[in-house]
């Protein structure tokens, strides 16, 4: 067996996905609210990708993610509980909008939806893909320990993340 491992990229199903098109939007497409450009078939926010769709024009389109937040098409969930989110709360906030950051960088249609915080101190974030979400639960879990629980949905591409500690 070889030392190395090489890991291999998945492909993504577009069947369990509406928002993924069935047919691309052609090169050089740019998203018209969070300016994504959709080039050599993947979304990205690099500067150099952006010049080439200024130089060549590329059309005006509506990323899946951008869509999605206008639809509030949920596909991740993530209920953060107990003491410590009492105590933590802008700490973890500020954590979750950091791998937001970070995640846009290298897929800009992972992005928080909607962060909110119940009168009892839970934390409920909605993120627009399943992945997403499942990544914020193994940040928090291994940054704070507690107890974090998964669930799929068999049919669809939600998940239900939830950390209590």
């Amino acid at each position: 067996m070889s030392p190395h491992r090489t890991a291999r990229k998945k492909a993504i199903d577009t069947a369990k996905d509406p928002y993924l098109a069935k047919v691309p939007p052609g090169d050089m497409a740019v998203c018209n609210k969070c300016s994504a450009i959709y080039h050599n078939k993947r979304w990205s926010l690099s500067e150099r990708a952006a010049k080439m769709a200024s130089q060549k024009k590329g059309h005006k389109f509506t990323c899946p993610a951008c869509q999605k937040i206008k639809d509030g098409f949920a596909e991740g969930f993530v209920t953060l509980k107990g003491e410590f989110v009492k105590k933590n709360h802008d700490e973890l906030i500020c954590m979750i909008k950091n791998r937001e950051k970070r995640a846009i960088y290298y897929n800009p249609l992972s992005r928080i939806m909607e962060i909110k915080t119940k009168r009892s101190g839970i934390i409920e974030v909605t993120t627009t893909t399943d992945k997403f979400a499942q990544r914020l639960g193994q940040l928090i879990q291994k940054a704070y320990n507690g107890t974090v629980e998964y669930k799929w949905s068999a049919d669809t591409k939600v998940t239900r993340v939830v950390w209590t500690r």
